[in-house]
């Protein structure tokens, strides 16, 4: 009977190893999992993080005026770029547009490479986008809440213009401007050898008309602005070139209307934050917000869109401002601008046009409630 029990007690034993051996490879298994698991969870982090990243930086760097030139149903897909946190590259995205009619998807593919042989994770977030659009344009060289004297040899001129140099840039001129939109009852005088050419077209403005600019306000303009002028400021600005190359750091650099010139291509918003006076043989472009008073003197020459809340003088050598010129006067009927010397405002849509494509204001613009959507299942079905 002893070595009955002997042998069961044996057995015993062995069971009970086996059943703690099973319930420890359990627990070591369970422990792979919850690892393995943990570790997609945060690779496919990763690669949503890395998607994200390169959906904005697209949103962010798509201009008005590339999406603009893309043929409907195209498509432009980018390189790879790097994602870093910190120091250390933790994967990469590739972006692409497509066009439809006019709105825009794109969509960014997310890739995790840090890791090793747990690296390849994947995330693709798309949105639908279209370009904000700015609307400065109600063709008129100069639109004027209040009234206005044009004296001297100083000219406004509502008919449409582009300088010569800028024949490549694909203009083309409108038939139908004016020189002057104002309200009914404003007085517009010339006096001296000043000149009006065009017509003078009065209908009742609001401040809507000086404040709201197509999907833009003015406290969205001056938001994005990239050139700031306290109050009371006199500025002489001048495009900035080193080696070839336009330094937009420089504050009193505002672009270049000169083809040959390394700013050309540079618009940036300029925001002075009440009266500006503008003393200078200098050039510019892009647009121009003022809080107060606009004075030009020295010949400056703008091109592109000039919005002023107060009044506007133009003296002396006077300056140039091809474009539109948008003047609210402080929303008083009986503001008074003027310009003297041998100023003039020149109705240029091209120059309009430039300056909005051209500045940071033209971006695309997810739809509403829209912002992004995961799309990795629709890409690998």
């Amino acid at each position: 009977m002893e070595s009955r029990r002997e042998g069961f007690a044996l057995a015993a034993t062995v069971l009970a190893m086996l059943v703690v051996g099973a319930i420890v490879t359990g627990g070591f298994y369970a422990a792979s999992q919850e690892t393995q698991v943990t570790r997609a969870v945060t690779g496919g982090d990763d690669a949503l993080y890395i998607a994200e990243t390169g959906l904005n930086a697209t949103l962010g760097q798509a201009t008005a005026a590339t999406l603009s030139a893309m043929a409907d149903n195209s498509t432009v897909t980018g390189s790879a770029i790097d994602v870093t946190v910190g120091s250390t590259v933790i994967g990469n995205y590739v972006a692409s547009i497509t066009r439809i009619n006019n709105l825009y998807i794109i969509s960014s593919e997310g890739t995790v490479t840090r890791g090793g042989m747990h690296a390849g994770g994947k995330r693709t977030v798309g949105a639908i986008a279209r370009i904000r659009s700015a609307d400065f344009d109600r063709q008129a060289a100069v639109m004027i809440y209040g009234d206005l004297k044009v004296g001297g040899t100083s000219e406004i001129d509502g008919n449409d213009y582009y300088p010569s140099s800028w024949s490549s840039e694909g203009c083309t001129l409108e038939s139908a401007s004016s020189a002057v939109v104002t309200n009914p009852s404003t007085n517009i005088t010339r006096q001296g050898s000043g000149k009006i050419e065009g017509d003078i077209t009065r209908e009742t403005l609001d401040s809507g008309d000086f404040t709201v600019f197509g999907d833009i306000t003015w406290n969205e303009l001056i938001a994005m602005r990239d050139k700031y002028y306290p109050a009371s400021t006199t500025v002489g600005p001048a495009p900035a070139v080193v080696n070839n190359t336009c330094n937009t750091t420089v504050l009193s650099n505002w672009g270049s209307g000169d083809p040959t010139n390394a700013c050309f291509n540079y618009f940036p918003i300029i925001y002075a934050a009440g009266n500006l006076r503008i003393s200078s043989s200098g050039e510019g472009q892009g647009i121009l917000l003022v809080e107060g008073d606009l004075d030009i003197s020295g010949g400056f020459n703008f091109y592109g869109v000039a919005i002023v809340m107060g009044e506007i003088k133009m003296t002396g050598t006077g300056g140039h401002i091809n474009g539109t010129t948008i003047v609210y006067g402080g929303g008083n009927i009986d503001s008074s601008s003027s310009t003297v010397g041998n100023s003039l405002l020149q109705y240029s849509s091209c120059a309009i046009q430039r300056a909005v494509l051209g500045s940071s204001l033209s971006r695309a613009v997810p739809i509403f409630n829209r912002s992004w959507m995961d799309i990795t299942s629709i890409q690998d079905a």
